[in-house]
């Protein structure tokens, strides 16, 4: 389980220093020509110019500064998966501010506005990336809104999950970025457990998706954020994420 405040404070941290990154980056490397070049043609042509920048740096001071900025522009693309997220005007203002002494808002605001924005950012995110998901070849929908692959079929007349009943299964849970937060198959033995919500219960994305699967199945389910755990999230799934669970119904009591 992660602490909540370990949540804040790395979420903190990674805004701040991602927030540098961009500014430094946006600010040192001369951006890629405009037209109909290619994307690797504009990673080289983008690598090109931070080399050439990269020579013209003399002084120690110099050198550790753009470092920072390269290494902060890292991590934001890591904790956050998108450069977008920070207006480098208003972090420039920001940090003059700050570099001038000037007072502002405190650490427990600023904490909870980096808070509240990652969720809003995850949401976004969550709702893209399901509208993208759904186009893809062998990907599914059912009238909630759970997406789901069959990645391997077991026998269509054998048992099948209904709700109430005790099921066993061996599952491996992640986020979309490809985050591992739980999985049966790492604790070496599937769960069982009485396939309904509430308490001692599951995720509505789970009863509604081994409602449709026998044993045998194995199936890659994508949960919407409302059927999963919503808003509030749970230890180490942010709110309103996606979470995709490749599930395989081992039996049925």
């Amino acid at each position: 389980m992660i602490r909540k405040d370990a949540i804040v404070n790395r979420a903190m941290a990674g805004a701040l220093s991602g927030a540098l990154a961009v500014w430094a980056l946006t600010a040192a490397v001369a951006s890629p020509p405009e037209g109909g070049t290619s994307p690797s043609a504009q990673k080289d042509g983008a690598k090109s110019s931070a080399t050439s920048f990269l020579s013209q740096l003399k002084t120690n001071k110099e050198k550790t500064s753009y470092a920072w900025g390269q290494r902060f522009g890292q991590q934001i693309l890591r904790d956050w998966g998108r450069s977008d997220v920070v207006d480098t005007d208003l972090f420039l203002k920001g940090l003059k501010a700050g570099l001038a002494g000037e007072s502002g808002m405190d650490l427990t605001a600023m904490q909870t506005l980096v808070v509240d924005y990652r969720t809003e950012i995850v949401k976004e995110d969550a709702a893209r990336f399901l509208e993208e998901n759904k186009k893809k070849e062998g990907v599914k929908t059912t009238p909630s809104g759970v997406q789901y692959v069959v990645l391997k079929s077991g026998d269509p007349n054998g048992k099948k999950a209904a709700l109430n009943a005790t099921v066993k299964v061996h599952y491996t849970g992640t986020l979309v970025n490809g985050t591992k937060f739980d999985s049966s198959l790492d604790k070496g033995e599937p769960i069982e457990f009485e396939l309904k919500t509430g308490p001692g219960g599951v995720v509505a994305g789970w009863v509604e998706g081994l409602q449709q699967m026998h044993v045998g199945d194995k199936w890659r389910l994508f949960i919407p954020p409302e059927l999963g755990y919503g808003s509030r999230g749970k230890g180490p799934v942010p709110p309103n994420a996606v979470m995709i669970f490749e599930v395989e119904l081992l039996d049925v009591k």
